[in-house]
């Protein structure tokens, strides 16, 4: 459940780009038992691939990604739809919060984004986007730069505490 393409990639010899399970048994086994609908702590499309299903971008876009884990997996997922990534994270590194994230899965993500191509700038801010151009320049003090350009920039988004 953890890579849908386990097989195919196998039969290709691509084993570095199998996404490992990380053996929670949390979404799987332990859903099972409970009679309950099935999920994947690496894959949020298990058991749900007829509705989630990616579509194809045809011309490749370049987003911006405040960090954190679920920007890390917005970039991931964004990279494998053929878009251009870049995560600015204000702390020093990458998920450096020890909030509640399994090790395996944060060390799967480290090594993903790099493999898909996803940019990763820490210790930064997002200090201005004027006529196409992102300026990023080393943290300094709070962003509020979502609030700046939320009515300048159709396809903004504002997530959790980014």
């Amino acid at each position: 459940m953890a890579d849908p393409d386990y097989v195919n990639k196998l039969r290709a010899g691509k084993y570095e780009e199998i996404r490992p399970c990380i053996s929670c048994q949390e979404g799987c086994m332990g859903r099972v038992q409970a009679y309950s609908m099935i999920n994947c702590a690496v894959n949020p499309q298990a058991a749900r691939e007829r509705v989630t299903a990616y579509e194809p971008i045809l011309q490749a876009k370049r987003v911006l990604i405040a960090g954190g884990v679920a920007g890390c997996e917005t970039a991931l997922w964004l990279a494998q739809q053929g878009k251009k990534g870049t995560i600015v994270e204000a702390l020093d590194k990458l998920m450096a919060v020890h909030g509640p994230l399994c090790h395996a899965n944060k060390d799967m993500l480290g090594r993903l984004l790099p493999y898909n191509g996803v940019e990763v700038l820490t210790g930064a801010k997002v200090k201005s986007f004027s006529e196409g151009i992102l300026k990023v320049e080393a943290l300094e003090e709070e962003n509020s730069l979502y609030q700046e350009l939320e009515f300048d920039i159709p396809e903004i988004y504002l997530l959790g505490n980014a």
